[in-house]
Formats: C-alpha cells, structure tokens, sequence
C-alpha cells in the first residue's frame, strides 16, 4: 500500500513538472518563431513562461528531495559510520523541517497577502504563482517526516543507512 501512496504521490509531482516544463518550452519556442518570422509575439508569453519556470522548480525539488538527487554536501556524511551517522542524519532532517515550516508559514502569508491581486499581463490570480511555493513546503514536510521515521526506525532496528 505504502508502493502505491510513494508512486502516486512521485507520478503527481513529476507529471506537474513535466506539464509546466513542456509549456514553458513550448511558449517560448512559438514565441521565437513568431518574433523572428512574423515580427510579432505573444505578449503574455514571458509572464506564463516565469509562472511555469516557478512550478517546475517546485515541483522537481519535491521529486528531487524524495529520490535523494538534489544538490548536497556529504563530506561530513560520508565520514560516519554508525550511531554518529544517524545522530547526523536525524540532525539534518529536523533542520531542514525547521526551515520548511519557516518556508511554509512564509508562503502562506505571502499568498493570502496577494489573493487579491492581479499577475500584470496575463490578468492570472497571484495565487496561482505563489500556491506553487506552499504546495512544495507542503509535500517535502511530508516527506521529512517520512524520513525522520525512516531513520528512527534505523535507531532500533540497528541497521545501516
């Protein structure tokens, strides 16, 4: 069940990236073309194009944190073996949850502070942009929490990460 939940949950937030990926290529390409062929462009093309760049960012950290592939320095990691390294690892992951709740709380003010407004081309709700932040905080809580389980799990089973 859990297999299921974890594919579910990974298929929605690549498909998410994907989509907005693919539209923001795909804008920017007729964009060009029209720009160079028929001297004229769409004029809410860059700001649609800006929107989709913001949701395929947060949507792949999300896909990115889950499979393990962002960015990090491992140095320290790499060195520990044992109950240190999973002291570390505990350690890392209630940091980054402290930061994703200060994330969270500061996106969600951030998009009732702008639920009345207007994106400047495209007439959009500033929601729409911004609840792309607050859904990204949202999913990596959960799965920090899901990791913080893993590795206290670790502590009792007495086996490696």
């Amino acid at each position: 069940m859990r297999e299921k939940i974890d594919g579910a949950f990974m298929r929605f937030f690549s498909v998410l990236s994907v989509i907005a990926f693919s539209a923001m290529v795909v804008l920017i390409f007729m964009n060009a073309v029209l720009r160079y062929v028929f001297n004229s462009g769409i004029t809410q093309a860059e700001e649609l194009c800006r929107y989709f760049f913001v949701w395929t960012c947060f949507m792949g950290s999300v896909v990115a944190y889950k499979e393990n592939s962002h960015v990090c320095t491992d140095f320290l990691e790499k060195h520990l073996k044992g109950i240190s390294r999973k002291i570390l690892l505990l350690l890392q992951d209630i940091v980054i949850l402290l930061i994703l709740a200060v994330i969270l709380y500061g996106g969600i003010k951030y998009t009732i502070g702008v639920s009345s407004a207007l994106s400047p081309a495209c007439k959009l709700p500033m929601p729409v942009l911004t609840s792309a932040l607050v859904i990204a905080a949202v999913a990596l809580i959960f799965l920090t929490f899901d990791r913080i389980g893993q590795h206290m799990k670790s502590f009792f089973k007495k086996e490696e990460l």
